[in-house]
């Protein structure tokens, strides 16, 4: 099987993680014998240098495309078609989610629930972002209509599209992404809050993007009146680089309470989660959380948003709130600070819950898949 793998639109992020990861973990000799004569990748090169040499991967670079989606569409303009052409591929891969073709059959993804969630996406208000969502709703529509193949992340994902949008993917396949085990750690005693005061009070750590659909407002909030209310000795580090929801949240940085740190390299992220107490999250807005997956597999107990799908990860592991009920966090906070034990009971579920994600098995699954429609 000759594969063609249309990374144009993968530049950062969890789509990133993705695909370096299935391709670099999986073996020629294992791709040989499932049947891949050749794997061709198409991306920039800021990506493209990231996955190993092999002599399956052929890789073909984008120039000059990294920083412009303009030059990325321009290129694909002039280039793309000769590119299928001359490859004599037998299926396209778009772990992106927006290919479209009726020349030659197709796989995509289900990615960004932004795209979808029209509650979600509406809290960016009306401007650029309106657009781009309401553009990519169309393509991405139109691209898993006519695939021979969807790949899901979530089964919420898959049910929300069926159930919202009558978009039931034909072939379509759960394979759930993996999880770095760059912050995997054992499970620790969870410290009671008898035993912390106000110079090592006891330490929330909630890393993600700043954004509308995280709410890490309306978590400080919570943290700054229980603290007023209660006098409890609680602080909140919040790990993120800014974006639409920090405008909201920048009057609570003056809180001595609450740290803010805009990104971290991977070894100073990870002394915040050796540091940290518990982890929260409170999204409203997602597909698959990695940076879910990966608290979990910190070893750290978690407060969570209730919305879907942090509990088809999360399952009965976790304390779950409204993130947009500030009493609602609140409450579960509380109810957090007063049973150590129960926290650790917690910890470990979800510990145990995340050795399920991996990505050999993400690969195998993904390849194993896309061999059986050809």
């Amino acid at each position: 099987m000759k594969l063609l793998i249309d990374a144009s639109n993968i530049i950062r992020g969890g789509g990133v993680t993705h695909l370096v990861s299935i391709l670099n973990i999986i073996s020629d000799e294992e791709l040989i014998v499932l049947g891949y004569k050749r794997i061709t990748i198409l991306g920039v090169q800021d990506v493209l240098h990231k996955i190993r040499d092999s002599a399956v991967y052929d890789k073909v670079v984008m120039v000059s495309c990294s920083n412009s989606l303009l030059k990325r569409r321009w290129w694909l303009f002039k280039f793309f078609k000769k590119l299928l052409n001359d490859g004599d591929f037998d299926l396209v891969f778009n772990p992106g989610g927006a290919f479209f073709s009726k020349s030659i059959p197709y796989v995509t993804m289900c990615r960004n629930m932004l795209v979808f969630e029209k509650e979600e996406s509406n809290r960016f208000g009306f401007g650029l972002n309106f657009f781009r969502f309401k553009i990519l709703r169309i393509l991405q529509t139109r691209s898993i209509k006519n695939a021979k193949s969807v790949i899901f992340i979530s089964n919420y994902a898959k049910t929300y599209l069926a159930k919202k949008y009558k978009l039931f993917g034909e072939n379509s396949v759960i394979i759930n992404h993996g999880v770095s085990e760059v912050f995997s750690r054992p499970v620790k005693k969870v410290r009671s809050i008898e035993d912390c005061n106000s110079k090592n009070p006891f330490k929330f750590l909630y890393v993600s993007i700043i954004d509308v659909y995280k709410h890490q407002a309306n978590i400080a909030k919570a943290v700054i009146e229980l603290s007023k209310e209660f006098n409890l000795p609680i602080s909140l580090t919040l790990i993120g680089p800014k974006a639409g929801g920090f405008k909201e949240l920048e009057p609570l940085l003056k809180n001595e309470l609450i740290q803010f740190k805009e990104s971290l390299p991977h070894d100073k992220l990870s002394v915040e989660y050796e540091r940290s107490d518990a982890f929260i999250y409170g999204s409203t807005c997602e597909n698959m959380p990695n940076i879910l997956i990966e608290a979990m597999s910190s070893g750290l107990p978690i407060l969570s948003s209730d919305k879907m799908p942090m509990p088809e990860f999360l399952e009965n592991s976790a304390l779950y709130f409204n993130p947009l009920d500030i009493s609602s966090i609140k409450e579960v906070i509380r109810t957090s600070l007063n049973d150590s034990s129960a926290l650790l009971e917690k910890a470990n579920m979800s510990k145990s819950l995340s050795q399920k994600y991996d990505w050999e098995s993400c690969s195998l699954k993904t390849f194993n898949h896309l061999i059986d429609l050809c």
